[in-house]
């Protein structure tokens, strides 16, 4: 849990999102050392699942293409540990309950920790069903990271208290000030502890960047480099390494 804090002393962090397997494990690892040596601070991996109802349309799309290409939790694992001496970043990985569940929670724990992985964003585990993951999560020392939206009111002051590594800040659709937006969860979540906070974007531009580095400790770009990887395929990753590097520059 450290190793994902530590990454946001005296600067702002990178998060780029990829999702493994799309269109292929062997690219995925490619981007994975490319996005590092570019600047990328922790990566995020999404574990392909059938029905990713957090998530966009062009995720959804990338989890459907990676499930029919044969990407599974095991063959995720294997492609971390193959590079894991190549990569050095925290990586965190993105999953539905369903999965980790169906894996074996503790099984689910022990392997990601072996792994290298720092950090576990359960996407449809609401903060007050936490309990039985966090704990097969803690017990091998990975932080499970919660998310905060606007709407989330009086239960932001429960997830922070609770949570670990960061807090990922989310832009629900019905945002109409974004930045208004950042501005009040970030206030809301430090009010209770000093915890990075994090804003997840689908489309990052250059003035948006710096409207949230101003704004929060970070930005996870949430969906650019899985549109690159959707629109270019084995060819991706020269344009996710500049992508990167631009993003990084900017922060």
């Amino acid at each position: 849990m450290n190793k994902i804090f530590d990454v946001f002393k005296n600067k702002k962090a990178f998060i780029p999102f990829i999702t493994c397997g799309d269109p292929s494990l062997s690219l995925t690892a490619d981007a994975m050392k490319v996005m590092e040596k570019a600047g990328a601070d922790i990566i995020e991996l999404g574990v392909p699942f059938s029905d990713p109802t957090a998530e966009g349309p062009d995720v959804q799309a990338a989890d459907e293409r990676a499930l029919k290409a044969g990407t599974t939790p095991d063959k995720i694992f294997d492609m971390i540990e193959n590079i894991r001496e190549d990569v050095k970043v925290p990586l965190i990985l993105v999953t539905y309950g369903n999965v980790v569940f169906s894996y074996g929670i503790d099984r689910f724990a022990d392997r990601a920790a072996k792994t290298g992985v720092a950090g576990i964003v359960v996407q449809d585990v609401p903060c007050e069903e936490k309990e039985e993951f966090e704990e097969a999560f803690r017990k091998y020392g990975i932080a499970m990271i919660m998310s905060v939206a606007h709407t989330s009111k009086e239960r932001i002051k429960m997830i922070a208290e609770n949570a670990e590594g960061f807090i990922n800040c989310v832009l629900t659709a019905d945002t109409k000030d974004a930045f208004g937006d950042i501005r009040y969860m970030v206030s809301e979540i430090k009010k209770v502890k000093d915890i990075p906070c994090v804003v997840a974007h689908d489309f990052l531009t250059v003035d948006s960047v710096k409207e949230i580095a101003g704004l929060a400790d970070g930005v996870i770009a949430s969906a650019d480099i899985v549109k690159i990887c959707a629109g270019y395929e084995e060819k991706s990753i020269p344009r996710i390494a500049e992508y990167v590097k631009m993003i990084k520059e900017v922060l």
